[in-house]
Parts: structure tokens; C-alpha cells; sequence
């Protein structure tokens, strides 16, 4: 059965192979883990781990070990050890009995290492660390062995045991397994096992001076805890013919396998640790916690609840296709979860006064708003209005452009809860001049025509009263600027850990490490003097609330009754401070995507080659590709900032010649027909079989179409496999082509790309199939309960019961509902034994008898008995 079919991602289709008889894992229960390395906070990205590993053991009835991956001690501490144990106990899943320590193994790998040391499958290599870098070549060239490659066992053995006594310093000596130099695969070329480093471990203290790297510990870690499912991210697939080696040297208890799956990544998101920490070492931000971190610990002072994360981690599903998510889904994440459970309040964060002329001064007017709309249990709250109040800014214009629908001189809105007020003047303090409406207090369900809307609004006072409470809103936003997440070069933590200097295959200098930090949104915090209604004198420390057109907020943790400070967690749709910023302000939604669609439908027109030629104000030099060398000054762009252009200039290529090769392949032509036409490229496989005699002329961008013979300029595909043709014809019909594919004509990336594509039509076709359950279940709930009332009452007939029956068994259809709950089985069975009593009356007629006259003598039969044999349940 196909994953597609199924509906299931490739990992749990494998373990369910591996379940099966036959299968390796047949009879046994599964074992995952999360090993994060205690070396920082978690963040988002952890949390999908966290989410498939554990929700994988849960799923399939077996266990998941939160195992920490302690062999670094120069940046692990017990305070990260503390904050991942609560982050993994926040999002809602706890280990049990099965926490873990890489430093708890120390012993027994080490014996492992002498073990292969013995074996002659290990040795001590006291190159330096520019040697080994400069000896293990690279992709294109073969490594070269060390000159201590081929010491004897015994030789090796002291030398390790005098790593292990501290007799030589950090960097002097390497432990490495003895493989192959010249493989293809670079983690194969004699990959480092333990390194020396003089640091105090937080666990073993100074025991050790040796310590494994992540590459040997990771896989012997797994065997000893008997892990059957080690699943890891993507960039750990070329790792994966490195653990297999390790396991099949050494005597582990158990064999277990390796899986990957592609990373989660982020839109204006930083997903690295090591950016992470430089931003809280640099005080960018003000710690771990910081709401603007995507840290798990900076997410929930944020006022992200654990659903929230736990649904946007299912929504995004997983798959072995590089591709980034739209930030935009996670805040439709929060907003579902926090819809439902965060009271209402109003509180206005950038003030206009206004001043009703028409209330007294003494006048104070209480007034009763519900908690929220949808939940009359949630109660209600009081507010009271006086003639001096605050609203938006973005809620009055004296001159206002065209559909704006709040306040503006000579215009009326009406006040949430309040009155309709109309704006007279303004007085040079801009304060606003107000009349009112004393008979339009109560209703909002429809507004006459000249009012224009309601608004929210606070009492106006310079310190905390009892109409008011005065505190602080933190308006929070994106780190980084749009469209500049940065690239995660290098390694992830994991990788890291497992680093030796000296073996890394291109060294970058810190400037251009660092040079992400030039796009750091200087406006990622605003704090503003706000007005909250009374209400909010009784909020606790990181309570949710919805402020009213606004907003999701929590009051922070350090927040106090004297010093309210609440989070922005995400705005509203329709926010009102939002719509007046951006690049597309004042424009209705239907004028902003026409315009957007317009943009980049004009950028496709866009030779690469002269996509820069018109910033002359910035760049003074160009290379023959058109991409800036040189700086306006003259001065040469840094390899980071020069890498950065070229991935730009690179889009644009793919984007200009896609558009092209869309038109010629939609004609029947093959990536090959079309390097003859002279489009760039790479490739020379065929994509799809041609359908039609047409030639296509591709003269300096400009595609035309001549007719010619009905000539097959190839040979239909007709082997082609059927999943890998859908995934073509898939491909070739958008109109650009995905980030995630680097080559159309690589058939694994494209498989890749179609997976991840059926996977998340899945998961919506999963969320539909829940939306509809939920629906059948509030139906059968309503019916039945109203069917059990009636009964009670004595306002139901039989003859009614009998219509009732066959519409509650069509909605408890295993298509509907697959899983009824106990309350909806009781209300089956019991229309089932009235179904039963009915059709097995004796008054009933033979299969021949009329149906009408059948079904009336069927109503007629019960009535004349009782109705105590069908009572309903409880």
C-alpha cells in the first residue's frame, strides 16, 4: 500500500514494515529517543522532533527516551539540562523512566574504542590539525593517509591511554577509525572518534579529558538502549553508512537503524544555536526566554500554548523534502487554539484622546461586556464609560482616504459596549471633540447606515484607577528583516559536537559568520504606555487574553499588579495597528495581491544577467554574470555578502528560464531539445515524452511557436515509472519552480518534492476528514439528546422514532464516524433496539406486503404495546 494511499509518512510506512511478520521489530515494541545536546535552549525545530518521536512511541504503543547528549563540555551546563527537561514536559510528554545521559556510556565506549584499537580498525593520529584538513581532500580529490595510519595496535593503545591521562595537550592528538581514505562519502575518510579537551564535564567533572565524538557515541548510545527507530534530519543521511560501520565493528546488544527526515525551517526564523546564543551573548535580546527568541522557553512567555506547537508540527507534516514553511501557518496555529480560550478585553496601545462634550464630568456610565461571545459560561465583566476616552490612532482621520470605515470628522462610529459618538472638531492639543447618542447604549447587530463601525476604547487617566489600569504592551516582531533568514551554514549542534578543528571542508572567517547580524530588525520590540480596561487589574501572571481588534496578548511572568506588562503573542487578522504598516498600506486586500501577483509576474521578465545593472548607486564592479564584485567605494564585497547576491541572482536565472522551459516543455519538449535552442542548463534527460510535431525557437528570452511536421522529436517514456511520471507533469505545471529543487531533472529531488507535496495533501485531507467527524458527532449529540428529552416529556411518538432511527444510523456510518465516543455508542444501540423491536413485530407482513402499509401497521403495532422495553439510556 503507498504512503499516499494510506495517508501515513514514510517513517511510519517503515515501521510498520518492520512490525509486520517478518519484519525486524516483529513482536517487539518500538523504541525512539530525542537526544538534544545540553548546550542551549531548544527551539521550534526541536519541537518537531520532539512532537514525531514521542508521538511515534505513543502512537505505536512503545516507548521514547529523552537521552542528552553531553560529550561536549565546553558549552553544556546543567541549567540547559533543567530548561529542556521542562520544555519537553510543557509540550506535553513525559519520558517516564527513561532519561538518559550520553556521560552515563563514558566507560563502556571507551572500552569500545580500545576494542577496535585491537582490532587494528582505530588509531592515534598526531597530525596537526591543518594536516588532517589538508590530507582528507575533498569531494573531488582522494584523501591521503596519515603517516600514523599504519602504527601497531599496541602502539595506538598506549598512545589513547596517554590521551586519556592528560599527557598531551588539546589538538595534539586525534583518535580515528581506520576506513577508507579515497571514499566518496567524506564522513568515511578515517572520521575522528575521541578528541582531547581539558574542560570540566557538569556530570563526570574531571574525570575525563578524553571525550567521543557525536559521530561514534550517537549510534553506540542507540544500541545499548536498544533504540529500533534513531531518527535523525536530513543532513545526517551521508552519516548514516558511518553509524551502520560502527555498529557492525563493535559488539553492541541490539542493532538499530538510522532515519531521516527533513528539517523544520522557518520563514524570518533563526534556527541555529550558535546564531541563538550570539544573540544573547551580544545582548541582542534579553536572554533565552526572550518572546522574539523561537526558543520552546521564549515561544511560551510569548503566550504560544503547547496545542498550538504540537498542531502547527502535524500541519507540517514529514518528509525527506528540504522546504521552508511560511511563518504565517504558525500564527494560524496560535490563533485557532487561543480563539477558543482567551477572555475578551480592550485595551488601546497607541492613544488618541477624545473628549465627549455632550456627558457630564461627574457622569459614569457601567456597562456589562461579555467574557467571550461564544461561551456564556465564561461570565462577563464591567466597564464604565465617562466623557474623557482614549482610542486607536489608526481609528481617526481628520481626512480620511476612500472606504475608510472608522472615525473621521463629521462621522459616527459607535464605541464597543457604549454609545455612538460623532467627532466634531479637534482642538490643537488633538484632542477630539465629541457628541453622543444617550439613546444608542445597547446593541451592535446592526448599526444605521452613517454609523461606520465600532471601535474599542479605554477611560482616560494618567495613573491606574477604578475605570482604568495603566501598564505597558510589548509589541513584538520578527528578529530579522523580511525575506532575510539567514543560512544555517555549517553544522547544526549535533554536527558540531562532532566537529575536530582542522576537519572541516571550507573554514569561514568570523566577519562573514557574523555578517547576518546586519539584517537584525532594529524595530523587532516596541513597548508602549497603554490603557487597559478595569478587568485587567485581576490578569495573572501569563494568562491570554484576546484584546479586542487588536490582538492575542499574556501577561508576562515578571508582570505585577502595579506594573501590568502584557506580550503581544500574534495579531488578529484584521488587526488595526497592522494595517496601517507595510509596503502596500492604504490598498484594499484585492488591490495588495493584484499588485504583489503584478510584481512578480513583471520580475519574470527579468534577464539574470540584469537584475543588478541599475543599483550603480550601490555596486561599482559586476563579474561576467552580472552578480556586484565591488562595493560602491570600490572596496570588494565579503565572500558572505557576494554568496548572498549569487543566491539572489541564481532565483532569478531559475525563474527567467523556467518560465521558458514551462512553455517548451508544455509543448513536448525535453530539457535536452532546449539546451539546443540555447536556454542554460545543465541537464540532458529527458523529462516528458512529447506530445506534439511542434518546434519551439528560443531567441534572447522570447519563446515563439512555429508549426512544423507532426515529427516525434523523442521517444515516448513509456517506462518512465508511474509515480515519477506523475511527479514530472506535476512539476512542470507550476510556474516556478520550487526552492526546494536545485535540479528539475534530478529524479530524487523531484521525488522528494512530490512526496512532501502528497504528504501535505494528506494532512488536509486528514483535517477535512476530522472537521467532518466533528460535525457528524455534534449532530448525533443534538439528535439524540433531543430524541431522550422528548421521550422524557412524552412528545415523542413512535412514529416519529421511526423517521429519527435511519438518519442517526446514516450520520454513526464508519465513513462518518470511525470513532463514536461512549455516549454516542449508548445513543446507537439504543436506536438500534428500537429499530430491532420494530421491524420484529408480529403485526408486521412478509417481504411482499406493501411498504406503506407495512411501515403503518409497524407504528400501529407499538403503539398498542409499551414503550418501557425501549427505554432510552441513562
Amino acid at each position: 500500500m503507498s504512503t499516499e494511499s494510506t495517508g501515513k509518512n514514510f517513517i511510519q510506512t517503515a515501521i510498520d514494515q518492520d512490525l509486520a511478520p517478518g519484519g525486524r521489530c516483529h513482536g517487539k515494541s518500538i523504541v525512539t529517543r530525542f537526544p538534544p545536546e545540553p548546550n542551549g535552549y531548544l527551539h521550534i525545530g526541536h519541537a518537531k522532533s520532539i512532537c514525531l518521536n514521542f508521538g511515534l512511541a505513543k502512537q505505536y504503543g512503545g516507548t521514547c527516551h529523552l537521552r542528552f547528549d553531553d560529550t561536549n563540555p565546553s558549552a553544556e551546563s546543567d541549567e540547559y539540562v533543567r530548561s529542556i527537561q521542562e520544555d519537553v514536559k510543557w509540550l506535553g510528554f513525559d519520558w517516564g523512566d527513561n532519561l538518559f545521559f550520553a556521560s552515563s556510556y563514558f566507560d563502556q565506549l571507551y572500552e569500545w574504542a580500545e576494542y577496535l584499537i585491537n582490532k587494528g580498525e582505530a588509531y592515534v593520529d598526531l597530525q596537526t590539525p591543518e594536516q588532517i584538513r589538508i590530507n582528507r581532500g575533498n569531494i573531488n580529490t582522494p584523501g591521503t593517509n596519515s603517516p600514523y595510519r599504519d602504527q601497531t595496535p599496541e602502539e595506538n593503545l598506549r598512545l589513547f591511554r596517554e590521551m586519556r591521562d592528560g599527557k598531551f595537550k588539546e589538538g595534539e592528538a586525534l583518535l580515528r577509525a581506520k576506513i577508507d581514505m579515497s571514499s566518496p562519502n567524506m564522513n568515511m575518510r578515517d572520521p575522528p572518534m575521541y578528541r582531547i579537551l581539558h574542560k570540566e564535564h557538569h556530570r563526570t567533572g574531571k574525570k575525563w579529558c578524553i571525550y567521543p565524538l557525536y559521530d561514534f557515541a550517537h549510534g553506540q548510545e542507540d544500541a545499548i538502549e536498544h533504540i529500533t527507530h534513531s531518527i535523525c534530519t536530513l543532513e545526517f543521511e551521508n552519516h548514516r553508512e558511518l553509524y551502520d560501520w560502527f555498529i557492525a565493528h563493535l559488539p553492541v546488544p541490539s542493532e538499530p537503524h538510522q532515519y531521516e527526515f527533513a528539517r523544520l525551517q522557518v520563514t524570518n526564523t533563526i534556527m541555529s544555536k550558535r546564531k541563538l546564543l550570539k544573540l544573547v551573548n551580544s545582548h541582542s535580546v534579553r536572554g533565552w526566554d526572550d518572546p522574539r527568541m523561537p526558543t520552546i522557553s521564549g515561544m511560551r512567555r510569548r503566550g504560544v500554548t503547547p496545542k498550538a506547537l504540537r498542531t502547527f508540527c502535524q500541519k507540517v507534516g514529514v518528509s525527506t523534502s528540504l522546504s521552508t514553511i511560511d511563518s504565517v501557518l504558525l500564527d494560524e496555529c496560535i490563533r485557532e487554539d487561543l480563539e477558543a480560550n482567551s477572555n475578551r478585553r480592550m485595551c488601546v496601545v497607541d492613544p488618541v484622546k477624545i473628549y465627549i462634550q455632550t456627558m457630564a464630568d461627574d457622569e459614569r456610565i457601567e456597562v456589562e461586556a461579555p467574557n467571550h461571545p461564544g461561551m456564556p459560561e465564561a461570565g462577563s465583566r464591567k466597564l464604565y464609560l465617562r466623557n474623557r476616552l482614549v482610542i486607536e490612532s489608526s481609528d481617526f482621520r481628520i481626512d480620511p482616504p476612500e472606504g475608510f470605515k472608522r472615525l473621521s470628522l463629521g462621522g459616527k462610529v459607535k464605541l464597543r459596549y457604549g454609545y455612538v459618538i460623532k467627532a466634531e472638531r479637534v482642538t490643537p492639543e488633538g484632542v477630539v471633540i465629541c457628541s453622543h447618542d444617550p439613546e444608542s447604549l445597547h446593541g451592535e447587530g446592526s448599526l444605521p447606515k452613517d454609523v461606520k463601525g465600532v471601535i474599542h476604547w479605554a477611560v482616560d487617566a494618567e495613573e491606574t484607577n477604578e475605570d482604568v489600569v495603566r501598564g505597558t504592551v510589548n509589541w513584538y516582531e520578527n528578529l530579522l528583516l523580511p525575506e532575510s533568514t539567514p543560512t544555517d551554514e555549517g553544522a547544526t549542534s549535533e554536527e558540531e559536537a562532532s566537529m575536530v578543528p582542522g576537519t572541516a571542508e571550507v573554514e569561514t572567517n568570523e566577519a562573514d559568520k557574523d555578517a547576518w547580524l546586519s539584517t537584525l530588525n532594529s524595530n523587532s520590540l516596541r513597548e508602549y504606555k497603554a490603557y487597559f480596561e478595569p478587568a485587567m487589574a485581576e490578569a495573572k501572571p501569563m494568562e491570554t487574553f484576546q484584546f479586542e481588534r487588536v490582538g492575542y496578548f499574556v501577561v508576562d511572568k515578571d508582570s505585577t499588579l502595579g506594573d501590568l506588562a502584557c506580550n503581544l503573542t500574534v495579531t488578529l487578522k484584521e488587526s488595526g495597528l497592522k494595517k496601517t504598516e507595510g509596503k502596500h498600506a492604504g490598498r484594499s486586500r484585492k488591490e495588495a495581491q493584484a499588485a504583489q501577483l503584478a510584481e512578480k509576474e513583471a520580475k519574470k521578465k527579468i534577464r539574470p544577467q540584469d537584475m543588478f545593472k541599475d543599483q550603480t548607486d550601490k555596486y561599482s564592479q559586476f563579474d561576467e554574470n552580472g552578480i556586484p564584485t565591488h562595493d560602491a567605494a570600490g572596496e570588494k564585497l565579503t565572500k558572505s555578502a557576494f554568496k548572498k547576491l549569487h543566491k539572489e541572482w541564481e532565483k532569478q536565472r531559475r525563474l527567467y528560464y523556467w518560465r521558458a522551459l514551462a512553455i517548451l516543455v508544455s509543448y513536448g519538449w525535453s530539457w535536452q531539445t532546449t539546451l539546443g535552442a540555447g536556454l542554460d542548463g545543465s541537464c540532458a534527460t529527458l523529462l516528458l515524452p512529447p506530445t506534439t510535431g511542434q518546434q519551439i525557437e528560443v531567441t534572447k528570452g522570447v519563446v515563439r511557436k512555429k508549426y512544423t511536421s507532426r515529427r516525434m522529436l523523442d521517444n515516448d517514456d513509456a517506462s518512465l515509472d508511474p509515480v515519477l511520471a506523475k511527479a514530472k507533469r506535476a512539476l512542470w505545471r507550476l510556474s516556478s519552480l520550487p526552492d526546494d529543487i536545485a535540479d528539475p531533472c534530478n529524479e530524487r529531488e523531484v521525488l522528494r518534492w512530490y512526496e512532501g507535496k502528497q504528504t501535505a495533501k494528506a494532512s488536509r485531507r486528514a483535517e477535512r476528514q476530522k472537521e467532518k467527524e466533528a460535525v457528524a458527532r455534534r449532530k448525533i449529540i443534538r439528535l439524540g439528546r433531543l430524541a431522550l428529552r422528548q421521550l422524557e416529556l412524552g412528545s415523542l411518538r413512535p412514529r416519529e422514532l421511526v423517521a429519527k432511527a435511519p438518519k442517526l444510523e446514516s450520520l454513526l456510518e464508519p465513513s462518518a464516524m470511525p470513532s463514536p465516543t461512549a455516549e454516542e455508542q449508548e445513543i446507537y444501540r439504543w436506536y438500534d433496539r428500537v429499530c430491532t423491536a420494530l421491524s420484529s413485530d408480529a403485526a408486521v407482513d412478509d417481504e411482499h406486503t406493501n411498504k406503506k402499509r407495512r411501515r403503518k401497521r409497524r407504528v400501529e403495532a407499538v403503539e398498542e404495546g409499551s414503550l418501557e422495553a425501549l427505554a432510552p439510556p441513562g
